[in-house]
């Protein structure tokens, strides 16, 4: 790790010592005075007096101009060290989903274009674009720009990322967030053209998870070989991942947007959420993400150390529904919704940082509708399992993992839904998982309920295709009714009509409860004041560059 500040005023001193050393030995000796020369007094004009010294020998003072003059302190390169909750499965751009591993990967990878801190869409490696018809969408790119291992960034790769995306033998993870393009085409060396299966309201948002990788050298390593070395045109070059302690990048000098103010950024994996407050408070770390709401006012109480606030992340318990059992009837999920007191676990564990979700979209998003009820009934719990038949209730394994991306107090959260559970005669065995783990169960369908967030793209609902619609995931819920919706939401380009079709979307899941439906969170950091950390507060992502620099 770099040292952040190195005086060199000793080592300077000594320099100029062995200046002057080296100075007088190089000087011709005093002459001395001959019989034949005239008294030394007056001095003949013949004979060079001992003072001044003569003037080819340097004088010992000043230090010879040739010498660069000394500095007092001179800071080695400014590093930053940024402690993470949960460690990260990839780099692989093609292969990210997970929160954690795109903070990182996004200093390396770029898109097209961004979300900026006003909620609006903003160029990034496009410049502009326009919509040439409804399904057309045409995109001019930023010239001029390199990959870190010079390899051109152009229109040809903008195709070939795609094209490595929808590939079925790369399984890549973000796929499902592109269904709905059918082509892309090339038009120039700086045009592109993405063409849709119909009118795509969200187009722009989705390409936000479209990072760009250089053709030659990915098709050079594999994406295996890939996820352990990422090149891209970012801010920060690659150094380092040493799996479960921390990845570490360097800055990248030719970045386009122009060099960093940062050298260097390690990530540290610190699961530990008292173990990241105390690095914070000994100077271990500069930035720590999830803070415990009850650790807050220590930090604020400590000298140089402040709390920092952004868009958290919507929770919700998914439910298998798809595999028989009593979580397969409509009225257990109303129960399981009806059993749980969201507003209190707001309120005592989370320190009132969040707010009660009745439904899938989030506060921000086209259709959330205010007043929308709130589930929290046990009585009324009670007699819907009573008509699904379950009046002495039922079992079920309830997956969770005590550290998963921005979430905190997640346990606690877990043991206070088990309690509420109980209290209508449902017992849920908690099940703790790594996050890893847990996320790769997810996948392959083999959980009952899980505890989950999600924290991207809340702007434009996008989670709602995929999470919801049976094309995508549909790892644990499918509906026609819903899928009709959501294909109409995800397609209505009038924003008003969309807002519309929003609500009537989000009714419709409320009623129908996919999820057991949580909360917002929102998420806190603590932050040294020796680092100055412009951050998009407006999403978790599009922090390019991480906009830090030294404190003056």
């Amino acid at each position: 790790m770099y040292k952040r500040i190195f005086d060199l005023t000793p080592v300077l001193s000594l320099m100029v010592v062995m200046l002057i050393v080296m100075s007088a030995g190089c000087a011709p000796p005093a002459t001395p005075v001959t019989t034949e020369a005239p008294a030394p007094t007056p001095v003949t004009t013949e004979a060079p007096a001992p003072t001044p010294v003569p003037t080819e020998a340097p004088s010992p003072t000043p230090v010879p101009t040739e010498a660069p003059s000394p500095t007092p302190v001179s800071e080695e390169p400014f590093e930053v060290v940024f402690g993470l909750a949960t460690d990260i499965n990839t780099l692989n751009p093609i292969h990210e989903t997970y929160t954690t591993d795109l903070v990182i990967s996004e200093q390396i990878n770029e898109p097209l274009v961004v979300l900026g801190p006003d909620g609006q869409m903003k160029p990034w490696l496009a410049t502009s674009w326009e919509l040439v018809d409804p399904t057309t969408w045409r995109f001019k790119l930023r010239e001029g720009v390199e990959f870190t291992n010079g390899e051109p960034f152009n229109a040809e790769v903008v195709k070939f990322v795609y094209d490595e995306l929808m590939n079925p033998d790369n399984a890549a993870a973000g796929q499902p967030y592109f269904t709905s393009v059918v082509e892309v085409k090339v038009v120039d060396d700086y045009t592109v053209e993405f063409v849709t299966d119909g009118p795509n309201p969200v187009l722009l948002v989705r390409l936000q998870a479209l990072y760009m990788m250089p053709p030659e050298y990915t098709k050079e390593v594999g994406h295996e070989e890939f996820d352990k070395h990422p090149i891209g045109t970012g801010a920060f070059k690659f150094v380092e991942w040493e799996k479960g302690d921390h990845v570490t990048l360097e800055a990248n000098p030719d970045w386009w947007n122009g060099a960093p103010k940062v050298d260097r950024i390690t990530f540290r994996t610190i699961p530990e959420a008292s173990a990241r407050v105390a690095s914070l408070l000994s100077g271990e770390c500069d930035i720590v993400e999830v803070i415990p709401f009850d650790s807050i006012p220590q930090i604020e109480e400590a000298e140089s150390k402040s709390i920092i606030t952004r868009l958290g992340a919507i929770t919700y318990v998914g439910l298998d529904t798809l595999h028989g059992g009593p979580l397969a009837d409509r009225r257990v999920r109303q129960a399981l919704n009806y059993a749980i007191d969201a507003e209190g676990i707001i309120e005592h564990i989370l320190s009132g940082y969040g707010q009660v979700v009745p439904a899938a979209l989030w506060p921000i998003s086209p259709g959330w509708d205010p007043d929308l009820p709130v589930y929290n009934d046990k009585e009324k719990a009670k007699q819907l399992l009573a008509e699904a038949g379950y009046p002495d209730g039922f079992e079920f394994d309830f997956q969770f993992a005590s550290t998963i991306q921005a979430l905190v107090q997640i346990k606690e959260v877990a043991e206070a839904i088990q309690s509420e559970l109980a209290q209508v005669g449902v017992t849920a065995n908690l099940i703790e998982m790594e996050s890893g783990a847990l996320f790769d169960a997810y996948a392959e369908s083999k959980l009952q309920a899980y505890f989950f967030p999600w924290r991207s793209n809340p702007e434009a609902a996008t989670h709602i295709r995929t999470l919801i619609h049976s094309q995508t995931r549909g790892y644990y819920y499918q509906n026609s009714e819903g899928d009709k919706l959501v294909d109409a939401y995800m397609s209505e380009m009038d924003p008003e009509k969309r807002y519309e079709i929003g609500k009537e979307l989000n009714a419709f899941l409320h009623e129908d409860c996919p999820w057991i439906f949580m909360y917002f969170q929102q998420e806190t950091l603590g932050v040294s004041d020796r680092v100055k950390w412009d951050m998009n507060t407006a999403t978790y992502h599009a922090q390019y560059g991480l906009q830090l620099s030294p404190v003056e």
